[in-house]
């Protein structure tokens, strides 16, 4: 089933690390192993499309999903409390107006300012124990 966690790490790696261990003599023991998942942002453009990243301001940013459904995707936003009905956009002054932005958008702004990246995320540790310990022979 598809939802915010498949939305927002679909693509991502899970790896395992080893946590917990002995090594008594030629064999290995493990006896917990730590789960994390390990993801990218990197701002591509697929199959033609301009992936939406939002609506910003200086003062921050919303998302608006009706607009992500619809051919609305371009269009300034005014602020609100509610993401689903934003007021209209007169209803609110220049400087509270979100505005749309799209990968694209933000790799010409990084690209002039010289600023920005691709980000690399990890999750935080979690730690499973091995019931039974996993036993491997060393030679």
């Amino acid at each position: 089933m598809k939802d915010e966690f498949f939305g927002t790490v679909a693509g991502c790696t899970l790896a395992a690390a080893i946590g917990k261990y002995r090594m008594p003599g030629n064999k290995l023991i493990v006896e917990s192993v730590y789960l994390y998942i390990r993801d990218t942002f990197d701002f591509l453009n697929d199959n033609g499309g301009d992936q939406y990243l939002g609506h910003w301001n200086h003062t921050g940013f919303d998302v608006f999903y009706s607009h992500q459904l619809s051919d609305k995707k371009n269009e300034i936003i005014a602020a609100s409390a509610y993401i689903a009905a934003p007021p209209p956009l007169f209803d609110s002054k220049p400087e509270d107006r979100f505005y749309p932005v799209r990968n694209s958008h933000f790799n010409k702004w990084r690209n002039l300012n010289r600023l920005g990246g691709d980000l690399l995320i990890f999750s935080s540790l979690k730690e499973y124990r091995c019931n039974p310990p996993i036993e491997v022979v060393l030679k």
